[in-house]
């Protein structure tokens, strides 16, 4: 391998200083699309008070974290992120202040640790999910049906998966409010996803 060890991106007003190995969209235009797409989402979510509490699993360099405070400043945003690497980058992009909490730990984990529903900082308002190709699986799913107070976003990169995950919230009694398919891939079969529901508590 020649070269430096990280690459630059950016998005909105925020830089990330990357590991060459990390995680990132692959179409040069899908970071600044997505998180048009989870910042609309956010800021259109029924009720969202100034202060919401919000989780972003499986949040990587904490892209979405970014979107959620450009719609939301005031937002207490819990990053769940695995790899320590992508936690550092979310760090430095963001700045992080006493209103962002990163957590080094598997999404799985976090539920256990928080029984599913509130952490330290109470019931999560709004939850932003990224999870890889095979989906949150139901368990988690299923915990985040009975432990979120107003919307959940997922961005799903497997239509299956995304239609598996978003099942469980439908039978949990959730609407979907919003789906859109992503490109991310032209001229490929392969489509992404972004699926917007809303809990049956604020209908």
């Amino acid at each position: 391998m020649a070269g430096p060890p990280t690459v630059s991106r950016r998005v909105g007003e925020n830089t990330w200083r990357l590991p060459v190995d990390a995680f990132w969209q692959s179409h040069r235009s899908a970071a600044a699309h997505y998180s048009d797409l989870v910042r609309r989402a956010v800021a259109g979510t029924p009720g969202l008070s100034g202060s919401p509490v919000v989780w972003d699993l499986y949040g990587g360099a904490g892209l979405f974290s970014a979107a959620v405070l450009e719609a939301a400043p005031r937002a207490q945003v819990t990053i769940v992120e695995s790899s320590r690497a992508s936690l550092d980058a979310a760090g430095t992009a963001l700045d992080l202040g006493p209103g962002v909490v990163p957590v080094g730990a598997r999404v799985e984990t976090f539920l256990d640790r928080t029984g599913g529903g509130p952490d330290r900082n109470g019931e999560p308002d709004l939850v932003i999910l990224d999870p890889p190709r095979g989906g949150a699986g139901i368990d988690v799913m299923t915990a985040l049906a009975g432990g979120t107070a107003s919307r959940i976003i997922h961005v799903g990169c497997d239509p299956a998966s995304l239609a598996r995950d978003v099942g469980v919230l439908v039978a949990a009694g959730w609407t979907l409010a919003d789906l859109q398919g992503v490109a991310a891939f032209p001229a490929t079969h392969h489509v992404e996803g972004l699926a917007v529901l809303d809990s049956p508590r604020v209908l």
